[in-house]
């Protein structure tokens, strides 16, 4: 029974489900995106045109296994490549990237040749990182929840 469940699976870094009137919304920045361990993985996925972000930019979206969609748009639409996903024109989406994001441990901690170093955007980003340390370190803030600190 445990081999159905997991050929069933679809995993989704983030979901994101519409309300009543379509028009985009929300700010998706500076996140590593992780579509999981199933089947089928998803980094993010949308159930309707109500669902749009306005604005995604300055992720490392990733799948690590399985039939692998970066981005489902409106609920049929499976972007499977990252230049796929920046050239969404019902939003606004650019600067994304999409690679294993190295972190050196569960916690999110990056690792000093990842692709998230620099990759980020320092716009309506937090001052500090998770541990508090400062952002940027560098010239650029970091993708994700740790600001290296060379």
């Amino acid at each position: 029974m445990r081999g159905l469940q997991e050929a069933a699976c679809t995993s989704r870094g983030i979901g994101l489900q519409g309300g009543g009137a379509s028009s985009a919304r929300g700010l998706v920045r500076n996140n590593v995106i992780s579509g999981g361990v199933c089947s089928v993985n998803m980094g993010i996925g949308e159930t309707s045109a109500a669902a749009d972000p306005a604005v995604l930019e300055n992720n490392d979206i990733w799948t690590s296994s399985g039939a692998s969609v970066l981005y489902r748009d409106e609920q049929f639409n499976d972007l499977t490549t990252i230049a796929a996903v920046n050239a969404l024109i019902d939003i606004t989406a650019a600067a994304n990237v999409s690679a294993d994001p190295m972190l050196a441990d569960t916690v999110g901690h990056l690792m000093s040749g990842s692709p998230a170093r620099n990759a980020g955007t320092c716009t309506e980003a937090p001052a500090f990182d998770f541990e508090r340390d400062p952002r940027p370190q560098e010239l650029v803030c970091d993708i994700g929840r740790d600001e290296l600190v060379p």
